[in-house]
């Protein structure tokens, strides 16, 4: 008789925090192709930036601890980058060049 091991370990799990991240490329990825292909200021990657935008704002105001120095920079370098780009003409391109390198 075959014996049959049923302890499969999921990929997702019960946390949304780390199934959103597991899924940030794909999110990415899938923004990114369909981005041409929209006109005006609702686009994938205005989706993807509102979406990302908020989990960012609750994971850093939850979740994020604050003790290394070099983190701090980063994540102050950033917000600094996503201040300058409230200045930009074209929000949907620069959200959406924004979220792709950062």
């Amino acid at each position: 008789m075959i014996s049959q091991n049923n302890n499969h370990s999921s990929f997702f799990t019960g946390s949304w925090e780390y199934n959103l991240v597991i899924l940030l490329p794909i999110i990415g990825a899938i923004a990114t192709v369909l981005t041409p292909y929209f006109s005006g200021s609702l686009s994938p990657g205005v989706m993807r930036t509102i979406l990302l935008g908020a989990f960012s704002v609750y994971f850093f105001a939850k979740r994020f601890v604050w003790t290394n120095t070099a983190v701090k920079g980063m994540v102050l370098m950033m917000i600094y980058l996503l201040i300058c780009s409230f200045f930009s003409s074209n929000y949907s391109i620069t959200f959406n060049v924004y979220f792709k390198f950062n």
